[in-house]
């Protein structure tokens, strides 16, 4: 008896473990908020990543390109992949609006959080050489130790100041896209009826209309 038992359930797990993986691979393609859910933790999971990986040259010459690199390529790769996954085509105006909130969805999430992060873009904007450590007392942040030691401490605070500055900038782009995302969802309420509301109110225009001629032709033969 539990021989049997044990086979029924070691035969159906697999049906099932199927079953589940083939319904969340089918909410995935089907639905933009589970898509980007999901994309939004394997991007934080990436940045985590990169950013024990990341190490800035510390050169003039391609501190600037190398940074902008991990900061928008990512994200970019992102947004192309989501836009791949939902299968979104420019045939309508609404497929062209989803296409534009899809696509703007993880690249600015990736902006957000390296921006957040800081260092990509304090190395971005170092323009001295160095070597690249932690900023003492001020860890996980990094910075190019300069070898000049008489501008050690000036640099620092400005290394300290870019950090704080792409922390800000982090902190106005979710804010912006927020209150865009918001003013968006509410043009769409005024402007964009559901086909029941427009069929409401053409009848109740018919309705008027009826009245009216109603009333005329009332008036006409009094």
């Amino acid at each position: 008896m539990m021989g049997s038992v044990s086979k029924t359930v070691s035969a159906v797990a697999p049906h099932g473990k199927d079953l589940f993986l083939s319904r969340l691979k089918n909410e995935i393609i089907k639905s933009p908020l589970a898509s980007n859910v999901l994309l939004g933790l394997i991007l934080t999971g990436l940045e985590n990543f990169i950013d024990m990986e990341f190490a800035c040259p510390c050169d003039p010459a391609f501190n600037a390109f190398f940074a902008s690199v991990y900061l928008f390529f990512p994200g970019v790769t992102a947004s192309v992949l989501m836009l791949v996954t939902q299968g979104c085509r420019c045939k309508a105006q609404q497929e062209l609006e989803k296409v534009l909130l899809i696509g703007s969805v993880p690249v600015i999430m990736w902006l957000v959080l390296v921006f957040l992060d800081g260092e990509y873009f304090a190395c971005a904007k170092t323009y001295w050489s160095g070597r690249y450590v932690i900023v003492d007392k001020a860890e996980p942040q990094r910075w190019c130790e300069p070898t000049n030691s008489t501008s050690y401490m000036e640099r620092m605070r400005l290394t300290q100041r870019w950090y704080f500055q792409s922390q800000v900038m982090g902190i106005v782009v979710l804010i912006g896209s927020l209150a865009l995302f918001g003013l968006f969802k509410c043009s769409q309420r005024l402007f964009i009826q559901r086909p029941e509301e427009r069929a409401t109110g053409l009848r109740e225009l018919i309705q008027e209309e009826e009245f009216v001629v109603n009333l005329a032709s009332s008036s006409t033969v009094s």
